[in-house]
């Protein structure tokens, strides 16, 4: 087993040595994975606050929408009531009208 750590380790160290600049290039390398994957994390966060704002305003709407929904609901049930009491009224005025001719 330490034999193939060692081995391991000794290839590596030739890589370097045969290319000075390699640890140098793999940092490069590896920032600019960095940047790249922190350019992405702020376009999705931008996203994700887009899609939230998006959000609010539909459940805003949504919330407006049924606020309307229930005082038209209100003035349907207000009407009917009206409408009621005044065909009773008539109803109740039509049979006096009526008793009154006999």
């Amino acid at each position: 087993h330490n034999k193939l750590v060692f081995e391991q380790h000794e290839r590596e160290f030739n890589k370097i040595k045969s290319d000075p600049d390699r640890i140098r290039k793999q940092a490069e390398k590896f920032e600019g994975a960095v940047n790249s994957l922190s350019v992405n994390l702020k376009d999705v966060q931008s996203n994700i606050r887009g899609a939230d704002n998006e959000l609010q305003s539909l459940s805003a709407k949504r919330k407006e929408k049924q606020d309307q929904q229930a005082k038209s609901n209100l003035r349907l049930q207000m009407v009917k009531e009206s409408v009621a009491v005044t065909t009773q009224s008539s109803e109740d005025v039509k049979k006096r009208l009526d008793r009154e001719k006999n």
